[in-house]
């Protein structure tokens, strides 16, 4: 569906940015990071006014407050793609948050210590990712998200496992949670 409009050819400034990139480095956070929401049942963000007419039409919004820092998601295999012809021209990545502003400990967050982080304690915000094409990170300056690649691997580990298992049954989680 969208191999037609992959460019064949990668930039080289494109190609050397994502070269050193790896899973759960920190970047800069993409700035308009958009999700799509509705104007009916707002689950986040300020509700729309009783007064005002709803549509329900579907639209974009930023993730507001827009993070300072992003942790990327992607495997480090789809970063630097080795083979041709390249067909993963997009990164994910989640908000970073500083332990105050973070959810409650959980599945849901992951603790970075990488040594060049900004002062505090950080944690990935895994409830949200944004995607971005891999051209912003040209020349954006990458920080190591973790002290060790025990740690990083540890957090692909996560990844994959919160992607991985079955749902499941509604009745064994509700049974589960009474």
């Amino acid at each position: 569906m969208f191999d037609a409009r992959i460019a064949p050819e990668w930039p080289k400034q494109v190609i050397d940015a994502v070269e050193d990139l790896r899973q759960g480095d920190v970047i800069p956070w993409p700035a308009d990071t958009a999700y799509v929401t509705t104007d009916q049942h707002v689950l986040y963000g300020e509700p729309v006014p009783e007064t005002a007419l709803s549509t329900g039409a579907q639209f974009a919004v930023a993730l507001e407050p827009a993070p300072e820092l992003a942790v990327v998601t992607t495997q480090t295999c789809d970063i630097d793609e080795q083979g041709l012809p390249r067909r993963k021209p997009w990164i994910q990545y989640a908000p970073l948050a500083e332990a105050s502003d973070a959810p409650r400990r959980g599945l849901s967050t992951w603790p970075l210590d990488g040594p060049e982080l900004p002062d505090g304690d950080w944690y990935a915000d895994l409830r949200i990712e944004g995607c971005a094409e891999k051209n912003v990170l040209v020349g954006l300056s990458l920080i190591r998200g973790f002290s060790s690649e025990e740690k990083a691997d540890a957090f692909g580990r996560h990844l994959g496992h919160l992607t991985a298992p079955p749902a499941p049954a509604y009745h064994l989680v509700e049974t589960v949670t009474e």
